[in-house]
């Protein structure tokens, strides 16, 4: 009974192999071999779908042609940010 010829039990769903545990409501008897390779499947288009995404990002980084920006850098004063002295309204000299 542990050979796959005399095996009468459980098959797997995907590739007719036998299975000898039930792996819930989503997997049914699917075997651990078929579920190992869906895993391995889905991880490499994980994968691949974050190193896509990776690559737009960095696309998009170094090839903004938006000129309305300020580039840091650019600053009046080197670089320190601008000051304009304002007063209050109400607030006037004292008599």
């Amino acid at each position: 009974m542990t050979t796959a010829e005399g095996y009468t039990g459980p098959r797997c769903e995907v590739c007719d192999g036998p299975c000898f545990s039930w792996k819930g409501s989503k997997w049914g008897y699917t075997c651990a071999g078929c579920l190992n390779d869906y895993l391995h499947t889905s991880a490499a288009r994980a994968d691949a779908k974050d190193r896509r995404a990776r690559e737009r990002l960095v696309y998009k980084t170094f090839h903004n042609n938006d000129s309305s920006g300020r580039v840091s850098g650019q600053r009046r004063n080197g670089g320190a940010p601008s000051f304009v002295p304002t007063t209050v309204s109400g607030a006037g000299p004292r008599s």
